[in-house]
């Protein structure tokens, strides 16, 4: 978005179906094993021609060697998670390296941005939004998506209370393997989702008790 109204005019589009959501988590396309020229291709992107002279110059051009100190490498490092250049060359060489922008211990501490952070005290109800919902909600500059800003307590929990919609998103049970489980949040694809999902429904339907029913009394 270039402007304000360009935000606004995006904010107006209608909602896209579930199969379409970019944010709709999906199984992959396909899995990528170590006989795999496409993996194999993959992998060898990461190492730069450096890289390759460096292992040239250590292994004395020795492809033999540096094959059977590959076959020796811990198993640990292939487990499944994101692959790290470093910590393969690390292995290979057998020392710690020299790397531009892995120390961060000369970096300033994070700044803080956005909005100061509510200090809850009196509305323990309102942590569990705290961790869940306030990463997307509060200080959003957009004005449709930021209903849980507020200076204090009870500010933000009346605007929570307000937004009946939220009952909704977090009744995961309706709404989960329809055309519109686009409207489950936190969104399925975010850790926040996944940290939600860990602490159980009991916590859910807390937070949705928090919001009054249109069938209360």
């Amino acid at each position: 978005a270039k402007d304000n109204e360009d935000l606004t005019a995006f904010e107006e589009l209608p909602p896209l179906p579930s199969v379409q959501d970019p944010l709709t988590r999906r199984p992959p396309k396909t899995v990528l094993y170590k006989d795999s020229i496409d993996g194999v291709y993959g992998i060898a992107r990461f190492f730069t021609d450096a890289d390759l002279a460096t292992l040239n110059e250590v292994y004395d051009n020795d492809l033999d060697r540096l094959l059977s100190r590959v076959a020796d490498l811990p198993a640990g490092l292939f487990d499944p998670r994101p692959f790290s250049r470093v910590a393969i060359m690390e292995a290979l060489l057998e020392k710690p390296q020299q790397y531009c922008c892995v120390d961060i211990a000369e970096m300033s501490p994070p700044q803080a941005t956005g909005i100061p952070p509510l200090v809850i005290a009196e509305h323990p109800e309102l942590t569990q939004y705290e961790r869940y919902c306030f990463t997307c909600h509060r200080g959003n500059p957009s004005k449709r998506l930021n209903f849980m800003s507020g200076a204090t307590e009870q500010v933000v929990l009346a605007n929570i209370e307000a937004k009946d919609e939220i009952r909704e998103a977090l009744d995961w049970e309706r709404y989960r393997d329809t055309d519109q489980a686009a409207k489950i949040m936190p969104p399925t694809n975010s850790i926040q989702y996944r940290m939600l999902e860990q602490a159980g429904a009991e916590v859910r339907m807390k937070m949705r008790e928090s919001v009054p029913s249109m069938f209360d009394f």
